[in-house]
C-alpha cells in the first residue's frame, strides 16, 4: 500500500467520499483506477429553479463545455505526473463537465486538490436491479 498521507488531507475531503477514500488507499502506488472528475462550472451557469428556455439552456451547456474544456490542459498536467490520463474519446466535454480518467491514488488525490474540480467520483459498473 501507498502513502497516501502527502495528499489525504481535508483539501480533497468533500471532493471524494469516503468510501472512495477508503478504496484509493488500499490501492498499491502503481495500481491505477478509473474515475469520473466534474469541474466547477461559473456560478451563472446554475438554474435559478425555474424552467430554462430552449436557447438559455443551451447557452448553459456551453458555459460548462467551455469550463471543462478550460480545465483540461490543468487536469492533464496533473494526470501526466501520477501516470493517468483522460479516457474521454472527445476532445468536446459532455454538457454535465464531466471527465473520465485514469491514474493511481495518488493522481486521483492530486486530482481532487484543483480548484477547477467540484468531485471525483468512483467509475462504477452500472447494473439493472433484479
Amino acid at each position: 500500500m501507498g502513502d497516501m498521507t502527502k495528499n489525504d488531507d481535508n483539501s480533497t475531503g468533500v471532493k471524494i467520499s469516503p468510501p472512495f477514500r477508503a478504496r484509493l488507499r488500499k490501492l498499491a502506488p502503481t495500481e491505477k483506477i478509473q474515475a469520473i472528475v466534474l469541474i466547477r462550472t461559473p456560478q451563472k451557469t446554475r438554474g435559478a429553479g425555474r424552467r430554462q428556455s430552449r436557447e438559455q439552456r443551451r447557452a448553459t451547456i456551453a458555459a460548462i463545455q467551455s469550463a471543462a474544456e478550460s480545465a483540461y490542459e490543468e487536469l492533464d498536467r496533473i494526470l501526466a505526473g501520477h501516470n493517468g490520463q483522460r479516457l474521454a474519446e472527445s476532445e468536446t466535454p459532455n454538457a454535465l463537465g464531466c471527465i473520465p480518467i485514469e491514474a493511481t491514488a495518488q493522481g486521483v488525490l492530486a486530482v481532487a486538490e484543483s480548484e477547477l474540480v467540484k468531485a471525483v467520483l468512483e467509475d462504477q459498473p452500472i447494473s439493472l436491479l433484479k
